[in-house]
């Protein structure tokens, strides 16, 4: 079990004023959340739903293949919806949203998640993948992932926002050409 000082997520309270400096007091914090948390990575605002939602790595730790990972959501007042919104992960990190789709890093895969119900859509494994981290998502609906193991690798999901099932081939930024590979989507039904 992780220490409640590890394990818990804390909304700071956040003014329109500059940054500030080294020796400003603190910011204090608005609401903490200790109970119902395993190792949460990531927090991320959906702002089309006003929801917050927050990765959970659970027991095994960052790199384990487990299952044991989830999604849970809450208001942006602390209060879990739900705290095991979305279950069964490896070892979920980075969160972001587009068009009502949550996406999800999953160690070797990208997870994507229709917020209105919860459903997971599609599984996509990455190959090659070994610690996908964080996701950034352009105005076109196409996807960047971090691997962090792989130091500097991006990878560039493209995907055609008419049909989720169909994604166009993912290449590494690292590489000096476009190297495309395509991936494997595992639809859930």
């Amino acid at each position: 079990m992780h220490s409640p000082l590890i394990s818990h997520l804390t909304c700071l309270a956040l003014s329109s004023s500059p940054l500030l400096a080294a020796g400003d007091p603190p910011l204090p914090a608005v609401w903490t959340l200790s109970e119902g948390v395993s190792a949460p990575e990531s927090a991320y605002l959906d702002s089309a739903s006003g929801l917050l939602f927050v990765s959970q790595i659970g027991e095994g730790g960052g790199k384990a293949k487990d299952g044991d990972g989830w999604i849970s959501k809450l208001t942006t007042d602390g209060k879990f919806l739900k705290n095991k919104w979305v279950t069964g992960f490896d070892s979920p990190k980075g969160l972001r949203s587009h068009d009502g789709i949550l996406w999800v890093a999953d160690i070797d895969s990208v997870v994507s998640i229709k917020i209105a119900t919860g459903a997971i859509i599609q599984k996509i494994a990455i190959p090659g993948a070994t610690f996908l981290n964080d996701l950034a998502i352009a105005p076109d609906g196409s996807i960047y992932v971090s691997d962090m193991l792989k130091s500097r690798n991006i990878i560039d999901i493209c995907v055609n926002r008419r049909d989720l099932g169909s994604f166009l081939p993912i290449r590494s930024l690292a590489e000096s050409a476009p190297n495309p590979v395509s991936p494997r989507a595992d639809p859930v039904s």
